[in-house]
């Protein structure tokens, strides 16, 4: 019972990137003896991407009794840049004690080692199969250098198929620092593939609240039909399947009465 009020609690916590949620998180790991938890508490400690955590998911990957644990920690260290974490990872490499975060580790500092390539070749735009393959591989790392090359991409290949592809990674990683980069998209862009991807990928945001208000917004501000039907497509879809499903049916109602 209280490892399952733990894992709620830490699942409350994902999008709270506050110092009392990194606390928070800190103490429910170093209280728990459930690995079920402490491999959650990695997982969410591995989305505030500050240097308190990196320490936190160091000392994790290092002395964590689990070995699941440790490879966890390693797994969310890969979201992390700094010389600290690279150091802690080049070290964890060699770490015949645990396997699977040495493995880990290793695949984390190979992936590190073609980033700047990929980005490269990405931001191509004579190659658009090439880049959107690069985009795919990119879509499975985590860093601030992989986030703003997407972002950048999303919003500046001359490709409509490149941006589609970033913005669908964009998605992927479910992360509210992208919608500005979303909403832009999704108004303005001049490909509608372009634009419903950006939609997706609004849906597709963990902080529901966010995500409808964003659409709403974004209904309001569009004039172009097709963009608005996506729009209310998004809505409804969002809105049914959450918490939001008696808004849905005002917006709805408030929509064929000639509204919005």
């Amino acid at each position: 019972q209280d490892a399952e009020v733990q894992l709620v609690t830490l699942s409350a916590l994902e999008q709270n990137h506050s110092e009392d949620a990194f606390r928070a998180v800190v103490n429910l790991y170093d209280r728990s003896h459930s690995e079920a938890v402490r491999t959650r508490a990695v997982y969410v400690l591995g989305n505030f991407r500050t240097s308190p955590a990196a320490s936190k998911l160091i000392e994790i990957a290092r002395k964590d009794l689990s070995e699941n644990v440790r490879g966890e920690a390693v797994k969310a260290l890969t979201q992390m840049g700094g010389e600290e974490v690279n150091a802690a990872l080049l070290e964890l490499s060699t770490e015949d004690r645990s396997p699977q975060a040495q493995r880990a580790a290793r695949s984390s500092i190979s992936l590190r080692l073609l980033v700047p390539s990929l980005i490269q070749t990405a931001e191509n735009d004579s190659h658009p199969d090439q880049a959107r393959g690069a985009i795919a591989g990119l879509s499975k790392m985590r860093s601030r250098q992989v986030d703003e090359a997407l972002k950048m991409i999303a919003l500046g290949s001359k490709n409509g198929a490149i941006r589609a592809e970033a913005i669908r990674a964009l998605g992927m990683r479910q992360d509210t620092t992208s919608v500005p980069i979303l909403k832009e998209a999704a108004l303005n862009d001049a490909d509608q593939q372009v634009r419903n991807e950006a939609l997706s990928a609004l849906r597709q945001l963990k902080n529901s609240d966010l995500a409808w208000q964003t659409l709403k917004d974004l209904l309001k501000a569009s004039r172009d039909s097709d963009t608005r039907v996506a729009i209310v497509q998004s809505l409804v879809l969002l809105g049914m399947a959450g918490t939001h499903a008696s808004e849905t049916r005002g917006l709805l109602l408030d929509l064929a009465l000639g509204g919005a």
